[in-house]
């Protein structure tokens, strides 16, 4: 669950996800990915996302 506020002009995210999920490694992976599409935002509103999906054993 997301939960994205504005105070004072400052944008604040808090990321809760359940450890049944996904362990640690997964969640550092997920914010890697997240800040990586930001970042690509920051510098191209137009950037889209290019999802791949894998199917594991």
């Amino acid at each position: 669950m997301f939960l994205i506020k504005t105070d004072n002009g400052c944008d604040k995210m808090c990321l809760i996800i359940n450890h049944m999920v996904c362990d640690g490694a997964g969640l550092k992976e997920y914010l890697y990915l997240l800040a990586d599409i930001y970042a690509h935002l920051e510098n191209d509103i137009d950037y889209k996302i290019q999802l791949i999906v894998t199917q594991e054993a």
